[in-house]
């Protein structure tokens, strides 16, 4: 499959939290598990002393945060696991940027997940990292966490456990592979088109031109559902909150800062958007978040309509290129090197 990439891949993983009806094509293998989607993009800092123990044992820094790409908690255990998404294959030198991240997880400990995450009913709080990776590089992850996790254990005495599941693709066909009681198991999860539930992701790549469309193509339907009943009929408004959560349906899971950017994003948009609308005779009023759209006439409201009717999201997602720039370079700067 070679069309699937880090956007696929958080996606997958979403989809695998996910309550589907039985007999479905698609298999929600760790919703089957218990596991319910906790969190998206959510960074955990790492302990500022054991940070300082392990650059000086091996004579190089590592991540003052980490940040899976999601984390699921198993309600009946009140497990949680971290998952964190490769493509790209694990190089065996401590100073790597996968190294020095992979050292940010492993000295991870529950205490530090309850800080952080939080305990349900004061149960005890366990954690797992689970690290997904392509079937072609589980033997070099195998080798160079546990390489990894010696480091840890020498250095400050016990390391956080992992686990390491891969994924395999024939055809369109997606499996997954994972290990249960010392036992390869492998579970075919879908062989359909993933719909992308974050279609752009600033973690990932910002400006994905696929990406983008689907971001604006989903914008675009949800703001035609808002105005196109009611245009003509009455006065009404809708806000930027409530948009933001119909185009991303996991958006109140999503970390603070990537709802930000993507949020300054869909502005953008539909602001875009209300120029075009304003050259058809409707004026859209913005006020602290909320969009007031007025009475019009019936001959306005069907020339609105007509324009929702017209599929031309490619036009405003490429002309956004100048903000998406500027989010990149905000990106650069604050990134930990």
């Amino acid at each position: 499959m070679n069309t699937f990439n880090s956007l696929h891949h958080l996606n997958l993983f979403l989809h695998m939290a996910m309550n589907y009806p039985k007999g479905s094509s698609f298999t929600p293998f760790f919703y089957n598990l218990g596991y319910r989607l906790q969190y998206i993009g959510l960074s955990i800092p790492v302990s500022s002393q054991k940070k300082e123990i392990l650059s000086q044992y091996i004579n190089s820094n590592i991540n003052s945060v980490v940040t899976p790409e999601m984390i699921y908690r198993q309600e009946n255990t009140n497990n949680y696991l971290l998952i964190e998404c490769k493509l790209i294959d694990i190089v065996a030198k401590l100073d790597t940027r996968d190294s020095r991240q992979a050292l940010g997880y492993l000295s991870l400990t529950d205490n530090e997940l309850i800080t952080y995450l939080g305990s349900l009913n004061n149960k005890k709080v366990t954690g797992m990292l689970e690290y997904s990776v392509l079937d072609e590089h589980i033997h070099s992850y195998n080798n160079n966490l546990k390489i990894l996790s010696d480091v840890v254990d020498r250095a400050i005495g016990d390391h956080f456990p992992y686990r390491i599941s891969s994924l395999k693709f024939e055809g369109s066909i997606i499996y997954y592979t994972y290990t249960l009681n010392g036992k390869k198991e492998s579970i075919k999860i879908t062989s359909d088109p993933l719909l992308l539930l974050i279609p752009l992701d600033p973690d990932v790549n910002l400006k994905d031109e696929y990406g983008k469309k689907v971001l604006e193509e989903n914008l675009r339907m949800t703001v035609a559902n808002k105005i196109c009943p009611f245009i003509g009929i009455m006065e009404f408004s809708f806000n930027l909150e409530e948009v933001c959560e119909e185009v991303i349906p996991v958006w109140g899971l999503w970390s603070r800062t990537s709802k930000r950017k993507i949020k300054e994003l869909l502005k953008y948009y539909l602001n875009e958007i209300s120029k075009e609308l304003k050259k058809k005779g409707l004026q859209i009023e913005y006020n602290r978040g909320t969009y007031n759209i007025p009475m019009v006439s019936i001959n306005i409201a069907e020339k609105v309509r007509g324009y929702f009717r017209v599929s031309d999201s490619n036009k405003i997602a490429s002309d956004s290129i100048n903000l998406l720039d500027q989010m990149v370079i905000d990106e650069f700067t604050n990134e930990e090197l």
